[in-house]
């Protein structure tokens, strides 16, 4: 018997660490610097989530205490100790209010486009969010995030005359797979290129250096051994200037002896 108590204890002890873990996940952290989530709605889910688990005040205050992050977190250091959870509600929607800045808020929903790394489901959430906070009507929100997605007018007509959430995520869907569909196209597309033709240019020979004292291809004039060349007599030793031939008569008539 005592052995089956300390099972069911473990048991419950087992259910009680999962139900702990799975609470803290399904609580965002409040950080008191996030406009899409007010201290009004950390108070909200608080609230929600002891009644639906029944927790007791002391677990509603460790829970909130431990769901507390950035300036938030850096507040409750230095505040006196809490030691009820309505005390804490109360100090830290005192510090952290709901008041909203209008103007604020149109700027940065104007501002806020689709990045990259969400999905076009995320986006619109976010910007749901930001613009329930700001208590926008649907429809001014929704136009926001049509034009927080940059693309073509063109391509965003199937958006046009959108005013309620459901209608929209039913749109964005078809959006997204109209994104995905022209993506593959534009690949296949690419692909199927016929790839320009490989120019082979001719290999051409090293140029030889050419001494400029004798004239000859294949050494420089710092390793001539022959010298400077006569462009008379083309002989070896003088230039033109000096060459001591009496005309180029007769350097002709040399040149058809040797010949």
């Amino acid at each position: 018997m005592a052995e089956e108590r300390n099972e069911d204890y473990s048991k419950n002890d087992d259910a009680k660490t999962i139900t702990g873990h799975y609470i803290m996940d399904g609580i965002p952290k409040f950080t008191g610097d996030e406009l899409t989530y007010s201290s009004t709605k950390w108070v909200q889910d608080i609230d929600d989530n002891a009644e639906i688990f029944g927790w007791t005040g002391q677990q509603k205050l460790i829970i909130a205490r431990r769901s507390l992050a950035g300036t938030a977190q850096l507040w409750l250091r230095t505040e006196k100790v809490f030691k009820t959870y309505d005390e804490l509600k109360t100090a830290l929607q005192k510090e952290f209010p709901e008041a909203i800045n209008v103007k604020q808020m149109h700027e940065m929903m104007s501002a806020r486009k689709k990045r990259a790394d969400e999905t076009y489901y995320q986006y619109m959430l976010i910007m749901k969010e930001l613009g329930r906070r700001a208590k926008f009507p649907d429809y001014v929100a929704i136009q926001y995030i049509i034009d927080g997605i940059s693309d073509f007018e063109s391509n965003k007509l199937l958006f046009y005359g959108v005013t309620t959430y459901p209608v929209l995520k039913e749109k964005i869907t078809l959006y997204e797979a109209f994104k995905q569909k022209t993506k593959k196209q534009d690949a296949t597309r690419r692909d199927s290129r016929p790839k320009p033709a490989k120019v082979i240019y001719p290999v051409t020979s090293k140029v030889q250096p050419r001494c400029y004292k004798c004239g000859e291809c294949g050494h420089l004039s710092s390793n001539c051994t022959r010298g400077v060349k006569c462009f008379r007599c083309n002989s070896y030793g003088h230039i033109g200037a000096e060459c001591k031939r009496s005309s180029s008569a007769e350097i002709s008539k040399e040149r058809k002896c040797l010949s």
